[in-house]
This record gives C-alpha cells, structure tokens and sequence, in this order.
C-alpha cells in the first residue's frame, strides 16, 4: 500500500503497481519496483561489492569527521556517499578476495584548506601518542595567518591490530600539537594516523594528510 505524504499532488511513499515512491534529500521520486536477479553475479562483480562493504563500514564509522571534511560535489550526495566513491576508487589494495584498505591513499577529508607541510608522529609508552605540526607557515600572510591559526585539528588515529578508532581534536591550528592514548592499545599494536583542519566557520576543511603508522611501546 502506498501513501500520498502532501496531498493529491504530492509525493507517494510507497509501493504502487510496479513502481515505488520514496523521498531521496527532500526530493520526491519515484521508480521501477526492483526486480529479482535469477543470475550468478561474475566474480568482478562479487569483487566490488566486497570493496564496496569494505570502505562503506569504514567511513560510517568515521562518519563524524567525513561530514566535516567531505564536501559533496552533488545536493544528491552526503558527504560519506562522496567519500565512499573516492575512496572505493583510490583506497583499495589486494588481490580478490583478500582486499584490504591502503591507508596511505585514504582520504577522511578532502578540500581546498591549507594543510600541513611538516609533522611528526611519536608513539611512547602506555599507548601515548604526540602529534605535532608546524604553524610558522610562510606561504600565508599575515591577515590569512591570523585566520588559519583558528582552524580547528581533527585526528583520526587506527589500531589496525585491535580494529579499533579513535576520533579527537578540536585544536587550534596555532597550537601546533595533540597528545593522546591510541585505542585500545598494547606493546607491539600498529597504529595509522590521520590529520585535517577545519575552518572556524566550518564552511571549509583541508585534504587530510596520513601521518603514517606507529608501533606502540611498552
């Protein structure tokens, strides 16, 4: 049974002969009712949905800084759907059916924000982590310095021997410096990291930079 949601004239939600109602980012549609396939999918096929299920559990669990860093080229898209594309295209190594995420290629942001040039990544004991950057960034002015030292870090850290994230930041880019503890971490754990700014007025993010990985110490 379909539902008429504003109306004789507005938008059906529902099921009506062979056609289908649903509302998609505010927009009403409608389209063909989904036929069931009786066909073996061939194995490229079975390959992308597995490299599909693979970046798509990855972002939405990341979902709170994709939103802030991603910005869709499409009203149609979220900004996890545009991550997703890119990353489904640029992010995935292996050989089927062993795919596996190539962290240095993963974008978690991707805008026109200055970055960072210089930074350093530094695991100590206990799963502590320091990440430092450099804010004496000659290529800006004096008027666009004083802008960029308001921008807000966003951090993104990766146990990959734990399967576990970590999401933190919120300082200003003039402070030049995070110190946190890896999730979950024990001796011997490899951690990514993951490292984007965002602009004061939140209209605008950096590409994000991967920092590398780190063995976690005793």
């Amino acid at each position: 049974m379909a539902k008429i949601t504003k109306g004789i004239l507005g938008g059906v939600s529902g099921l009506v002969g062979t056609v289908v109602g649903a509302t998609f980012r505010t927009l009403d549609i409608i389209r063909s009712r989904p036929k069931k396939s009786g066909k073996t999918p061939v194995q490229s096929q079975i390959d992308q949905r597995s490299k599909f299920a693979l970046i798509t559990a990855l972002m939405s669990r990341i979902k709170l800084f994709v939103d802030e860093g991603f910005k869709p080229k499409s009203k149609y898209l979220s900004p996890v759907n545009t991550a997703v594309q890119y990353n489904l295209n640029n992010a995935i190594t292996g050989v089927s059916p062993d795919f596996r995420i190539d962290f240095a290629k993963l974008l978690i942001s991707n805008g026109n924000l200055a970055s960072v040039v210089d930074y350093d990544l530094v695991a100590a004991a206990e799963g502590n982590v320091t990440v430092t950057w450099n804010t004496d960034d000659r290529d800006f002015g004096p008027d666009e310095k004083a802008i960029r030292a308001k921008d807000s870090a966003r951090l993104v850290l990766y146990n990959e021997d734990a399967d576990a994230f970590m999401l933190t930041g919120y300082i200003m880019r003039s402070v030049g410096r995070i110190e946190t503890r890896a999730p979950r971490a024990s001796a011997g754990n490899v951690v990514h990291a993951f490292l984007f700014f965002v602009a004061e007025d939140h209209k605008s993010a950096s590409t994000s930079e991967y920092l590398g990985s780190a063995i976690m110490l005793d």
